[in-house]
């Protein structure tokens, strides 16, 4: 079998590349497909530790936190060493360490596996403009890129100029987590006023925008509780601040500080989300979250920002209910028509989305669609 090395850094979370990553080296791993390792910056992290515990290996090396040309002849060595045959990598920085490792072993099979790519919220626009020339110029030591959904690969074919002949689309696929909520018991009557949100705490996933729109309810008169599920996230501020107290200030700030719970970080998503028929993601930006396909195999409402892949998981008023990104006045009114309206009027929906996870978005579906990117390239045999 052949040898894939997966580079990916280590970060203070574990959040949902790190676990698309396990599951793939697991599925490659217990089907005999492939020998799955990782490279990572810290083999003591959460992450390390997880991909360690599946009895796989993992390498110690700089991954996207120093010197590109620098880590890449540290993992440069391990490819040469070890007869790599394959190498993936899963954000922007860390495919451009690929790209250098591909230009120095040029045998190797590079496979780029975006996730949100460049076009995100915390990026300013003349940085996305400067990583879409540098993606384009060297985009011949991209072997092929494997879009996690249409609008990516969109991206890449208008922004970076990439041929779509290069470009696979692979969506994000996700078994189910637990057993999905039934039929409410009472139709006529209304939803629990209460939503639970997952996303790690950062600026830009919409925390601020959320706690906003239970401000302007609450002067309407309608009491909506919040759960916020997630940890500390502060990869992507380079001040390292915390956000959990300047959210907590903007809930005594709008007089909804009572109504919001800090959940944390949590390895058990079905037990956090039990008991909340509604599942809210206000992000400024998303790729294909996680949490939404998780909320879909459990047969909940989803409310979603209109942002990214966001749209080919969810159809508006059909599986979900879409809302404008940074706008608390459009969250609140969303907010009020579910929970102004009965229980009984939100069950189609809520079961048009759990049938399309089941036909759609199966971790089968996605692991189909990487072994047909790696049969083009002898990895997997035919």
């Amino acid at each position: 079998m052949k040898k894939l090395l997966i580079i990916r850094k280590s970060s203070e979370d574990f959040g949902g590349i790190e676990g698309q990553v396990c599951r793939l080296a697991s599925y490659l791993r217990d089907n005999e497909i492939a020998v799955p390792a990782l490279v990572t910056s810290d083999i003591g992290s959460i992450f390390a530790r997880r991909f360690s515990a599946l009895g796989l290996k993992v390498y110690q090396a700089p991954a996207g936190q120093v010197d590109i040309f620098e880590a890449a002849e540290i993992i440069s060595g391990i490819v040469q060493r070890d007869d790599i045959s394959v190498v993936q990598t899963h954000t922007f920085r860390e495919s451009v360490l690929g790209r250098v490792i591909k230009f120095k072993n040029p045998n190797v099979v590079h496979i780029f596996r975006p996730q949100t790519y460049i076009n995100n919220s915390f990026i300013p626009n003349w940085k996305k403009k400067a990583y879409h020339v540098l993606d384009y110029v060297t985009s011949g030591w991209v072997d092929k890129y494997v879009a996690n959904g249409e609008y990516l690969a969109e991206e890449l074919k208008k922004a970076s100029y990439i041929k779509a002949q290069q470009i696979e689309v692979v969506i994000n696929g996700r078994d189910g987590i637990g057993e999905p909520d039934g039929p409410c018991l009472i139709p006529g009557g209304p939803l629990p006023p209460k939503v639970a949100m997952v996303a790690n705490l950062f600026w830009k996933k919409g925390h601020d925008t959320l706690i906003k729109a239970l401000g302007i309810l609450k002067k309407r008169g309608i009491h909506i509780n919040a759960r916020l599920i997630g940890g500390e996230n502060t990869n992507f501020d380079a001040a390292k601040t915390p956000i959990t107290d300047a959210l907590k200030q903007l809930a005594r700030e709008v007089g909804v500080e009572s109504q919001i719970e800090f959940y944390g970080h949590t390895e058990d998503m079905a037990a956090a989300l039990k008991d909340y028929p509604v599942l809210i993601l206000p992000s400024d930006s998303e790729g294909v979250p996680n949490c939404v396909l998780e909320a879909m195999s459990l047969r909940k409402l989803i409310l979603a920002s209109k942002v990214g892949g966001v749209p080919e998981l969810l159809t508006h008023n059909v599986s979900g209910l879409l809302f404008p990104p940074q706008n608390p006045v459009a969250t609140a009114e969303v907010l009020e028509e579910v929970f102004v309206r009965t229980a009984g009027q939100w069950e189609a929906m809520r079961t048009a989305a759990f049938h399309r996870w089941q036909k759609q978005f199966s971790m089968a579906g996605m692991m189909d669609g990487y072994l047909r990117v790696y049969k083009q390239y002898g990895i997997v045999r035919n």
